[in-house]
């Protein structure tokens, strides 16, 4: 744990550098996933004490993946929205509220049957970027070294691109699977694309049942 703590500080140094116009050793590995082999209570009080970026100094309230992925499914989204920032949980606003349903209606799952985190682990206010994906990377590789799930279905661009190093847009890399070490991965459209753009959602039913399928999970019957 200690040396976990070390390891981020010590990457948030060298950030520093390389924000000044410093240049650091060569041999320096970005990835840190080797160091972050913690269990997920443990990388919870990590990403608390997180000051990679500047989007840590934004945070207003802490949010922690949840789930307990019993059904092997794990959902990854870009970022939280601005009011899961405000209020320190997930679910929260209008894309929160509509997450919500895509699992409980859509996907007729529990939180308890997937696994929920975000590519970023903070709001980012409009300025979401590769870097801040590159930052929080050894979160997420951690994330799905400990939860070993059978299928990540990934809600926009960032999310996607973060497990699988594609630069391809959500339109064109939707409706397959695509290989990586941390298991199969989809891609489906944002949140914020859904809430603007209604007319996707049937593309996104067809991406979730791509997911179902993937994690061999069965949908619970209508009630």
């Amino acid at each position: 744990m200690n040396r976990s703590l070390t390891l981020l500080k010590q990457l948030a140094a060298l950030y520093d550098l390389r924000d000044c116009g410093i240049d650091y050793c060569d041999s320096f590995k970005e990835s840190v996933s080797d160091g972050l082999d913690v269990n997920l209570q443990e990388m919870s009080s990590l990403i608390a004490q997180c000051s990679l970026c500047a989007l840590s100094k934004q945070r207003v309230r802490k949010l922690y993946p949840i789930g307990g992925a019993k059904k092997g499914l794990m959902i990854v989204v870009d970022e939280p929205n601005a009011y899961e920032n405000e209020e320190g949980r997930w679910f929260s606003g209008e894309g929160g509220r509509m997450l919500k349903n895509i699992i409980e209606r859509a996907m007729r799952l529990t939180i308890d049957d997937i696994y929920l985190t975000s590519a970023i682990k903070c709001h980012s206010f409009g300025t979401l970027s590769e870097e801040y994906v590159k930052r929080c990377a050894p979160f997420l590789i951690n994330e799905c070294e400990r939860v070993k799930p059978n299928a990540i279905l990934c809600f926009g661009t960032y999310a996607f691109g973060a497990l699988t190093g594609s630069v391809e847009k959500t339109e064109k890399a939707r409706g397959r699977i695509f290989s990586s070490p941390f298991g199969s991965v989809m891609a489906t459209f944002s949140i914020n694309h859904l809430q603007r753009n209604p007319a996707s959602k049937k593309l996104t039913m067809e991406d979730i049942d791509l997911a179902l399928k993937t994690a061999e999970i069965r949908r619970a019957s209508s009630p």
